[in-house]
């Protein structure tokens, strides 16, 4: 027996939820994209510069393994903030040529899974976050969160 609720949550594929998914996908792009644009964090070792864009952020997660300085807890944490980007763009491509349902909610979860780490560094370096971050992890909400949580509707349907 189907469980009662919304006509978006009770019926996987319905037109509703589709609109619901499709609105909150496209919202969450732009807003993660602007916040590559936006200041991201500050430079915790150097109190009077500029805060730090999104972009450089995303570059300077993806370091640690070349890094052998970085090889250590808090060069993982780092890296698993890098990771997060790439994960997002492996999700649109399985999106966009309409793969794995399974493995595209896989992906969501782990992408999803991996902003805490990201918290935990940021709070271990004393980095103070900008909107730039703050709109990474709503774009990041808005775009996976409806595949991570919703997505095993769809594997038992």
């Amino acid at each position: 027996m189907e469980e009662p609720g919304p006509a978006f949550v009770s019926n996987p594929g319905s037109r509703s939820e589709r609109s619901l998914e499709l609105i909150c996908l496209w919202l969450g792009v732009m807003v993660y994209l602007a916040s590559f644009f936006l200041p991201a964090v500050d430079v915790p070792d150097y109190p009077n510069t500029e805060p730090v864009p999104g972009w450089l952020c995303a570059w300077t997660a993806l370091s640690p393994p070349f890094n052998p300085k970085a090889w250590n807890v808090s060069g993982l944490l780092l890296l698993a903030s890098g990771l997060i980007n790439p994960l997002v763009l492996t999700y649109f491509g399985l999106w966009f040529w309409r793969g794995g349902r399974k493995l595209r909610r896989r992906i969501a979860i782990i992408a999803l899974a991996f902003i805490p780490p990201t918290w935990i560094f940021l709070a271990t370096q004393r980095t103070a976050v900008h909107i730039g971050h703050v709109a990474w992890i709503a774009g990041l909400l808005l775009m996976l969160g409806h595949e991570a949580i919703l997505g095993r509707k769809y594997e038992t349907s």
